[in-house]
């Protein structure tokens, strides 16, 4: 099933005379990802050989784990749009699909909760394993989840490292405010 708009439309145009428009669904993958990767590259400016490095892994990636080659570049666009170089992409993306597995949560929406508080505390790609560590043991050992603990982070991260906090003391605040019912926003 196509996701472009204009695509629907016209097979519903189309329906109307009876034709029936129909797409394979491994174009459609190849085509996803196509532009995925594109717009991933395009913004990190990766070089040509960075960019075979990219498709490389998110291929990889797109085969051995539950997420498509496609949801794993538009992951690398949100890396990118955070001002991560391609090493640093290649290297962090391990840890988006782990706290991804470990929330349920769609991997760019993942990647973007990563590259935005990690900023939010100060912190850089390189932090970024260490990071959804204490996130994924945050999510599994109190009472939040992912979702919501991002969005408490959004109320009080840049602040708590403005002031010297550790994310590893904020999640435990945060979980014990969760634990007690007060949980994302209101937390």
């Amino acid at each position: 099933e196509p996701k472009n708009a204009i695509v629907k439309q016209y097979q519903k145009l189309l329906e109307l005379d009876g034709v029936e428009l129909e797409f394979d669904e491994q174009i459609v993958q190849v085509v996803e990802f196509d532009y995925a990767i594109q717009r991933a590259g395009a913004t990190c400016k990766a070089s040509g050989k960075q960019m075979e490095e990219l498709s490389n892994k998110a291929r990889e990636l797109g085969a051995e784990t539950k997420f498509t080659s496609a949801e794993v570049a538009d992951a690398f666009y949100y890396m990118a749009l955070a001002g991560w170089q391609t090493s640093d992409m290649l290297e962090g993306i391990d840890s988006v699909l782990k706290l991804a597995n470990v929330s349920g949560m769609e991997l760019s929406e993942t990647c973007d909760i990563i590259t935005d508080y990690l900023g939010a505390f100060g912190l850089t790609s390189k932090d970024a394993a260490d990071f959804v560590d204490h996130m994924a043991a945050t999510s599994t050992s109190t009472n939040t989840t992912v979702s919501q603990l991002a969005s408490a982070y959004n109320n009080c991260a840049a602040a708590a490292a403005e002031f010297g906090v550790s994310q590893t003391f904020l999640n435990t605040q945060l979980g014990i405010l969760a634990n007690s019912g007060r949980k994302g926003s209101s937390a």
